[in-house]
């Protein structure tokens, strides 16, 4: 069990991450990502303990190439620290072919400060979950804290009839409102991937390579 922290903001928060990236961690599953069916990428999510601090770094790497040219690139690289009262933050950089975007949520006091991609600021209620997936909690929650946009989405959640991932194991779930996505877990709660339409029309799939080193967190 993790206790509490300090909240960590601004530059603080930044040199926490850089120094957690640097540092070996505890546990990492690894994802394929997949465009109709081709590999374009990978999906880690690192696990590292330091003290009373559980840090999650999610890390996406993308790359589409058109004769033996690459005509796009995506990063995606966000962190989040835990503690035993739960989500303390979460900062994402997001590096979409050139376009940079940065998002944050901070715990203060009762409630939490969201910044979004254009710098605005709003106040977020406890009872949410992050896009960052991972955490099967996610499963009852009915708000999502998106870390692309920083924005709040709407969502219900219920188990998957008709899905289109090639994800064979474990249970599917249905993501739908202001997003839709199908995600799937197994059942001690690893996060097994995930599949949804990009608005080009392709299917996108995180599939699990190796998803089975989730920290139970125990909060």
């Amino acid at each position: 069990m993790v206790r509490g922290i300090k909240l960590y903001t601004g530059a603080a928060l930044l040199l926490v991450a850089n120094t957690s990236a640097a540092t070996a961690a505890d546990a990492v599953n690894s994802y394929e990502v997949l465009r109709n069916g081709k590999e374009i990428g990978t999906h880690d999510i690192s696990f590292h303990r330091e003290g009373e601090t559980l840090t999650v770094v999610s890390e996406t790497r993308m790359k589409v190439k058109f004769l033996f040219i690459t005509a796009y690139k995506y990063h995606y690289r966000s962190t989040e620290l835990w503690s035993e009262a739960g989500l303390e933050s979460v900062v994402t950089k997001v590096d979409d072919n050139g376009k940079v975007s940065e998002t944050e949520i901070r715990r203060e006091g009762d409630i939490y400060l969201a910044e979004d991609s254009s710098g605005q600021v709003l106040s977020v209620d406890p009872g949410f979950m992050t896009t960052n997936h991972w955490n099967a909690d996610v499963l009852g929650v009915d708000t999502l804290f998106n870390t692309i946009t920083g924005r709040l989405n709407e969502v219900r959640i219920g188990q998957a009839e008709n899905r289109e991932s090639t994800i064979a194991d474990g249970e599917t779930y249905a993501v739908r409102g202001e997003l839709e996505i199908d995600t799937s877990y197994d059942q001690k709660g690893n996060w097994l991937g995930m599949s949804f339409r990009h608005t080009d029309g392709s299917l996108i799939e995180f599939r699990c390579t190796t998803c089975t080193n989730t920290i139970d967190l125990a909060l």
